[in-house]
C-alpha cells in the first residue's frame, strides 16, 4: 500500500586534550567489553517501530479511494499479497528466499482490489506523473474475493518511512493486516513485498494499473 521514529542522540561533553589522550574512544564497560560506557551508559540502540495503531489503518475506508471500481489482478500476482505463511514452503537453508508465486495456494483464483489513501500520498497517487511519496504515506490495498462483496478477506499496506528507514527499498515498509486492519499478520522489510515492487523503483515503487481511465490521463 508508511512514518520513521527519530533517534534522539543524548548530549556529549567536551574532551579535553589531555583526557583526550589517555582515554579510549570505543565505549567499555566495567569488565572492558565494548557495548556501555564506563559510567555504565547504555550506547543507543534501534529504535523501535511506530506504533501501529499511528498508522490509523482501520480508518482507511474514510481516506481517497484510487478505484471505487474493483480491479481484477490475475492469480499469481494476487497469490503474491498474502502472509508468508500462506505460500509454499521455503528451502530451509534460504528462508528468506524470494517467493515463485506461480507455486501459491489456489492458483487459478484471481483476485480483485480496491486502493486506498491517506491524505499525506494522496496527491502524488492520484496525480503526479512521476511520483515521490512524501513520508508518512500510507496506501492500503483491499483483497476481495469477488467484485461485488464489500469485506476485503486482507489488506497489504504500504507506509513512507524517513529517509534511511530502507533507502534500497525506498524506504517502504509493508504491511499485512487482517480484512479490517486492526490484526497485524505481518509488517516491516518483507522480502516478497519488496522483491515485486523493487522493479517499479522510477515509480516510487508503486503499481498504478488499478486507476481508471480518467485519472491516469491527468496524471503530470
Amino acid at each position: 500500500m508508511f512514518i520513521g521514529g527519530v533517534l534522539a542522540a543524548g548530549k556529549n561533553k567536551p574532551i579535553s586534550n589531555k583526557s583526550a589522550a589517555t582515554q579510549n574512544t570505543t565505549p567499555h564497560n566495567a569488565s572492558g567489553k565494548p557495548g556501555t560506557t564506563r559510567k555504565g551508559a547504555q550506547t543507543p540502540k534501534t529504535p523501535a517501530p511506530p506504533d501501529f495503531k499511528s498508522y490509523r489503518i482501520s480508518s482507511y475506508r474514510i481516506w481517497t479511494c484510487a478505484n471505487p471500481k474493483p480491479y481484477f489482478v490475475p492469480a499469481p500476482i494476487a497469490a503474491a499479497c498474502a502472509p508468508f505463511s500462506m505460500h509454499p514452503p521455503q528451502n530451509p537453508r534460504r528462508p528468506h528466499s524470494q517467493f515463485n508465486p506461480i507455486n501459491a495456494p489456489d492458483p487459478h483464483q484471481g483476485k480483485y482490489i480496491r486502493v486506498f489513501v491517506n491524505s499525506i500520498g494522496r496527491r502524488t497517487l492520484m496525480e503526479m506523473k512521476t511520483p515521490k511519496f512524501p513520508p508518512g504515506s500510507v496506501i492500503v490495498k483491499e483483497k476481495l474475493t469477488t467484485n461485488r462483496i464489500r469485506i476485503a478477506e486482507l489488506l497489504t499496506v504500504m507506509v513512507k518511512r524517513a529517509k534511511g528507514y530502507d533507502p534500497q527499498n525506498g524506504d517502504w515498509e509493508y504491511l499485512v493486516t487482517d480484512g479490517l486492519g486492526k490484526k497485524v499478520q505481518q509488517r516491516g522489510k518483507l522480502n516478497n513485498c519488496q522483491a515485486c515492487h523493487l522493479p517499479r523503483k522510477e515509480a516510487g515503487y508503486m503499481f498504478r494499473h488499478y486507476l481508471p481511465n480518467e485519472v491516469g490521463r491527468r496524471l503530470r
